[in-house]
């Protein structure tokens, strides 16, 4: 099976505007100061946030595919524009409290190494620009499985933590994922190419 021997852990209909043309909502607080801009979001009662130039859009969930044999904190295939992308489901990678998905539930499409990855949220809260000495470094084994590179704290007080696209997977857990992909699109390709030979 692809996931042998790896760690264990405890049709599109809208979307949301590309990043960087206006889709994530900026807040009339937000500094225009040098650092990094942030898109944050809600999951399980914690702020994340992901860099900015990492984030591609934004999609309201689409319908999901379920090969047999995927992890559970990946809840399937969705199908993004003819890109088949696996969805992360943050609340069981990190052993978070459980956050039902639903028909509105944002997923943000990130590229880590060339590849979508696509990771389900409660709530977008917008775009967040950080000064560079804003950010505060965290220990490695801090928090979120190695996941966490910092943190920085909202107008409001509240602490968002920074998350490393780079570390929420294993390569050979982002190699898997990309075999059931193809294995995904051979089975669509070979469903429609039976339904033309059908019609």
């Amino acid at each position: 099976a692809p996931w042998k021997n790896m760690r264990t852990v405890s049709c599109q209909r809208e979307r949301v505007e590309l990043i960087g043309v206006g889709g994530v909502e900026e807040s009339a607080e937000t500094p225009r100061v040098a650092g990094e801009s942030y898109v944050v979001f809600r999951q399980s009662g914690n702020l994340l946030a992901l860099e900015r130039r990492r984030v591609r859009e934004i999609v309201f969930l689409p319908e999901l595919s379920t090969p047999p044999g995927m992890p559970r904190f990946i809840d399937g295939l969705i199908d993004v524009r003819g890109t088949l992308v696996p969805l992360v489901r943050l609340d069981r990678l990190f052993d978070l409290p459980p956050a039902p998905l639903h028909l509105y539930s944002p997923v943000v499409i990130c590229e880590v190494d060339g590849r979508r990855l696509g990771l389900a949220g409660d709530q977008i809260v917008g775009l967040r620009d950080v000064p560079a000495d804003g950010i505060e470094a965290m220990a490695a084994h801090s928090v979120f499985n190695e996941c966490v590179t910092g943190r920085f704290v909202l107008g409001e007080g509240e602490a968002v933590l920074v998350l490393s696209l780079a570390n929420l997977l294993l390569d050979a857990e982002r190699e898997a994922l990309a075999e059931f992909a193809e294995m995904e699109n051979a089975r669509r390709d070979g469903a429609a190419a039976a339904d033309e030979v059908l019609c």
